[in-house]
Parts: C-alpha cells; structure tokens; sequence
C-alpha cells in the first residue's frame, strides 16, 4: 500500500477516521450493500461537545479507499492513500 508521504504501510495496521453523522451514515449504508466494506470499521470515540458531533473511527489501512485519508490515535493528520 502507497501512501502521499511516500512511505509503505503495513496493511494491517490501525488508523483512525475522524467523522461526522452523515460521513457515518454513508459508510455503514455502504456496508449493508457490501458487507465486506470497511470491515474493520470500529467506533472508538464520540465527541459530542462540539457541533457538529463528531466520531473517531479505529480502521485497518488496507479498508480506506483511495484518496482517504487518516489519522493517529492522537487524532494528528497522517497522509491519505494513493495507491
């Protein structure tokens, strides 16, 4: 797996998206359409003290799309895939 920073990735390692309800709503209708979508898809955290809530979202690499982004745990911007 490529990504933008030009560093390879281990497919089965962890990132995180950072996601509203809309953003949420897409992907798990995604998932009823095609259960093997995003399988790894995990919610880890919501933020509700901000408008709009928003969700931290645990994902193994090799589930993002291309053009997706991801981040850490610590929520700082990694890089998106490209490849």
């Amino acid at each position: 797996m490529k990504f933008r920073d030009g560093k390879e990735r281990d497919p089965e390692d962890c990132g995180y998206l950072l996601l509203d309800q809309k953003e949420v709503d897409v992907i798990l209708n995604k998932k009823k359409d095609s259960p093997d979508y995003k399988q790894t898809f995990e919610r880890v955290q919501e933020f509700a003290n901000q408008k709009p809530i928003v969700f931290l979202y645990r994902i193994k690499l090799k589930d993002l799309d291309i053009g997706e982004g991801f981040y850490t745990e610590d929520i700082n911007y990694v890089c998106r895939r490209i490849e």
